[in-house]
């Protein structure tokens, strides 16, 4: 029974504290705006919306064993871009990305 009572509160598990990390408005270093939810204990991206307005398409969201990765397109240049986090620390998310023509890395400020 001690046990049991135990384990009831414990509280979150490591990984959903570490999902609710991610959890904000995050601004990239092109002015681009990515919203990250919590849903079913998870990361989710919800949004992506460019400096001029323009709404990315997601295509996925992969939460796994405390990684975050996502991709999404960009319909005025249709390119296909996968994000990976490589980092966050406080309110900044550092990440890799990649497309057919480019690879790179790139920080991002929540807002």
């Amino acid at each position: 029974m001690l046990v049991l009572l135990g384990a009831l509160a414990c509280g979150p598990s490591r990984l959903e504290l570490e999902a609710s990390k991610y959890v904000g408005e995050w601004l990239d270093e092109g002015g681009a705006v990515t919203t990250i939810e919590v849903q079913e204990r998870e990361p989710v991206i919800t949004s992506i919306v460019d400096y001029d307005g323009e709404v990315f398409v997601m295509e996925s969201t992969v939460w796994q064993g405390g990684a975050l990765v996502w991709s999404y397109n960009v319909p005025s240049s249709e390119t296909y871009v996968v994000i990976a986090a490589t980092s966050i620390e406080g309110d900044q998310l550092c990440t890799t990305w990649s497309n057919a023509n480019d690879s790179g890395t790139e920080c991002y400020t929540r807002r």
